[in-house]
């Protein structure tokens, strides 16, 4: 392998995958946390038909305002793996 291959930097297939699991991972703590939410919101307003209805409002209109948002911030940042990462965390604090 030549010192300057893709392979070589470790840049390849390997952080690719990586970077996969990481966003499946995510997508699996979103769902675990939409399923407490409304488990909440049930005890709350009493109807499992609201509170589904009002957990998917509320989970679109985060992806909503994080897509305006963090686009935004992705367009103005080289490291929007980074800017990603941390935006993670920050959800992840925020959620305990």
């Amino acid at each position: 392998m030549a010192a300057g291959s893709p392979m070589s930097r470790g840049s390849g297939a390997g952080r690719a995958v990586a970077i996969a699991v990481v966003f499946a991972l995510s997508g699996m703590a979103g769902l675990a946390y939409e399923i407490v939410w409304v488990r909440q919101i049930t005890l709350l307003i009493g109807s499992t038909t609201w509170a589904v209805s009002l957990t998917v409002a509320g989970f679109l209109l985060g992806l909503t305002l994080g897509a305006l948002l963090g686009g935004r911030l992705a367009d103005r940042s080289r490291r929007w793996l980074f800017l990603y990462g941390a935006m993670e965390v920050a959800v992840g604090i925020f959620g305990v």
